[in-house]
């Protein structure tokens, strides 16, 4: 790569070279080589400080040998800084004990098209979560669930209703082969019923839902011409959220043959909605495509 910063051979194949530079203070000039010795040492360097903090809470009675109650109560929060740092290292000679010999007009150059020799970005993910649930089983046969969940994270809308959502479950199931009119038989030894309806949540691919903006420098013929200016990379979506799924399940166990053989049955509906994704637009608000919740199955 370094070598092409210097192939400077005939007129024509100058002009055709790409990593030659023009000076536009010297009107007529020919292309130049901006990294006459040395070479490229690119470095990157990832920078991660992370934080996570979780407590729980169980609960677990059993009443008069008959009822028992478990209950389980939890919060988590988790806070990620991320930091990446290029450097382009140019003028590093090898060859010659790492010694640097940049040339100026390669930063002249660079400073001309805006193109910067080092740069640095930054992520921030913020995460909350409260979450519980609770059982309760009479005399082993019936059992009713609940659990609940709360949870926040900034890579979705600033509003308090896109940013949080609660998500919950109830579930119910029948231990029927406990029952006193349950055969005995070593063939068909056990049998299970199960429902459950809930609301579920992932965060899908949303990154990120605010504005961002880079600074940069104008590209102006002159050095004297340039001025910082701020590019909008990327426009607010407020209203972006979870994506959700709607789940109804039915399910049978039964156990053959003292529960040497198992069988599972299920039957569910999912209904799954503000899926996140790109979307088309007229270009009315500043932007063609733009990440929203607009998908369904």
């Amino acid at each position: 790569m370094a070598t092409s910063y210097r192939t400077v051979d005939d007129a024509t194949s100058s002009q055709s070279n790409g990593n030659l530079y023009t000076d536009p203070d010297l009107p007529g000039s020919l292309p130049i080589s901006v990294l006459p010795s040395g070479g490229f040492y690119k470095t990157s360097t990832d920078n991660l400080k992370s934080y996570y903090f979780r407590q729980n809470l169980n609960f677990n009675k059993t009443f008069n040998t008959k009822h028992n109650i478990m209950a389980f109560g939890a919060m988590e929060v988790r806070y990620i800084d991320r930091q990446r740092e290029a450097f382009d290292g140019v003028g590093y000679q090898f060859d010659n004990g790492g010694l640097v010999t940049p040339y100026y007009k390669y930063f002249k150059e660079a400073a001309e098209e805006g193109k910067p020799y080092f740069s640095m970005g930054n992520e921030y993910e913020r995460y909350s979560a409260f979450f519980a649930n609770a059982s309760y089983t009479y005399d082993e046969k019936y059992t009713v669930k609940f659990s609940g969940r709360y949870d926040g994270s900034n890579k979705l809308g600033r509003t308090a209703t896109a940013r949080w959502l609660p998500t919950w479950n109830i579930a119910a199931s029948w231990n029927i082969s406990d029952e006193s009119f349950w055969p005995k038989s070593d063939i068909l030894t056990g049998a299970k019923l199960r429902g459950s309806y809930g609301l579920v949540a992932s965060i899908g691919n949303a990154t990120n839902s605010a504005a961002v903006f880079y600074n940069q420098i104008s590209r102006r013929p002159a050095l004297a011409d340039q001025e910082a200016q701020i590019y909008i990379s990327n426009l607010e979506n407020s209203e972006l959220t979870w994506e959700k799924a709607k789940d109804l399940n039915l399910g049978l166990d039964l156990a053959l043959l003292k529960n040497r053989i198992n069988f599972t049955v299920d039957v569910y509906k999912r209904s799954i909605y503000d899926l996140i994704g790109a979307i088309q637009t007229s270009g009315i608000g500043g932007q063609y495509t733009k990440i929203a919740n607009y998908g369904a199955m």
